[in-house]
């Protein structure tokens, strides 16, 4: 039971880590679409 509740706070960490990077990613690709956007267009 130990093992499990050690495990459980570097399992927030990685998904926290991962839903912040999504999220900077699609921040990062919708500026990327609006200058492919304004130069095509």
């Amino acid at each position: 039971m130990r093992r499990v509740t050690s495990c459980y706070p570097l399992l927030l960490i990685m998904i926290s880590l991962f839903f912040l990077s999504s999220m900077y990613y699609n921040k990062k690709c919708n500026e990327y679409f609006q200058k492919y956007e304004k130069k095509a267009f």
